[in-house]
């Protein structure tokens, strides 16, 4: 068995993010994320503004689109597909989980495969 090694989380993610600001600087345009959010669950709230605040750190455009809980899946499907189309927006995220309410009969991963990966 090999010896355990200590690795510093914290020193190793500023070097990783001080490595993808140099790589941001040298693209034509900031690249652009859109971060969906169903329901103002607080842990959701809180997660979704600690991307938002590192997304501006290193250089990422980022747009946050809430929906309330009551909100129809089908509203939310269809904003993901414009964003989809959208040559602007290079990565949409889906805050989990969704709320119970929203989904009622329905799976997560209806909401997570309308997300095109192109």
């Amino acid at each position: 068995m090999e010896d355990a090694k200590l690795i510093d989380g914290k020193r190793w993610a500023r070097k990783l993010e001080e490595e993808l600001k140099i790589e941001l600087i040298k693209l034509s345009r900031k690249p652009k994320i859109v971060s969906i959010l169903v329901g103002d669950d607080p842990a959701s709230v809180l997660y979704s503004q600690i991307k938002q605040k590192k997304a501006k750190e290193v250089g990422v455009l980022f747009e946050w689109i809430s929906f309330p809980e009551d909100a129809d899946l089908v509203e939310v499907a269809m904003e993901i597909e414009n964003l989809n189309q959208d040559n602007g927006v290079d990565g949409i995220m889906v805050q989990l989980p969704l709320p119970q309410r929203f989904l009622e009969g329905h799976d997560e991963s209806e909401i997570i495969g309308s997300i095109d990966p192109e």
